[in-house]
């Protein structure tokens, strides 16, 4: 069987990368991860090998496009993290037969680097946020390499539009992330309209969004049918439940309400 290493970028592309993973162990796969930032967590439940030493770091990913989100990942040391990274992956990559990138820019361009065939989960982009997909420079190049065998993206819109873009074939097949969250309808209240809250899980924006859910929670809160609705929110590990009571405080909601994590 085939030997294959994943490469992610953070805790939302770990996750995916993991569930991916377990698929492919099932299917009878060699699969290793080397998660570029973090500790790998997704791919430990899941008893997926982690190549390398982890670490992790504020912002919980790297890629920013805000100023101050770099400026973090560069005080905070990422940047020479990455490089190290980089190195490790350049150094054992003739061990497997194919790469498969989950995520960004970033891992892709590990994967360019080595020279190794792979896979392309571009979870970290959606053509909804823009109507035609803006990929950050030179990612249309990566992509466009013979070494990149299969690229897939998260929603069929954003397959169709990078099919054109690229004049290559991308496919939607799926979103591993969100399956994740189907067997927790068994736990939901079937009586109650129930909502979902899902902020991000890089810092600090994650932080930034939340308290804007919040903000037109509390807008609407006044509307009658409003009044018995269950909020279930999916968070990183990082946004403690302490954190959130905090905010919750601050934003005074009405409480009649439930909030379940």
């Amino acid at each position: 069987m085939f030997r294959i290493l994943i490469l992610s970028n953070g805790h939302g592309e770990d996750l995916s990368g993991s569930l991916i993973a377990k698929q492919f162990v099932k299917s009878g796969y060699s699969v290793h991860a080397l998660p570029i930032v973090g500790m790998g967590n997704h791919y430990e439940k899941e008893k997926i090998k982690i190549i390398g030493k982890t670490k992790e770091f504020r912002t919980g990913g790297i890629g920013y496009n805000s100023f101050k989100g770099r400026l973090n990942e560069i005080l905070g040391g990422e940047i020479f993290y990455l490089l190290k990274r980089l190195y490790l992956t350049f150094k054992i990559r003739k061990k497997y037969d194919y790469f498969f990138v989950v995520g960004d820019i970033v891992p892709v361009f590990f994967a360019w680097v080595c020279k190794k065939d792979f896979f392309t989960y571009l979870v970290a982009y959606s053509s909804h946020y823009e109507g035609k997909l803006k990929l950050p420079w030179p990612s249309k190049f990566f992509l466009l390499s013979q070494k990149a065998k299969k690229i897939y993206t998260r929603d069929s819109l954003t397959a169709n539009d990078l099919t054109l873009q690229l004049k290559k074939k991308v496919s939607f097949l799926g979103n591993p992330f969100m399956d994740k969250f189907f067997p927790r309808d068994k736990e939901l209240n079937k009586d109650e309209f129930s909502i979902g809250l899902f902020p991000g899980s890089r810092f600090p924006e994650i932080l930034d969004n939340f308290v804007l859910i919040l903000e037109v929670l509390e807008a609407l809160s006044d509307l009658r049918y409003f009044q018995k609705i269950q909020f279930n929110y999916a968070i990183v590990n990082a946004l403690s439940s302490s954190k959130i009571k905090e905010i919750f405080q601050k934003k005074r909601m009405v409480k009649n309400r439930k909030y379940k994590r």
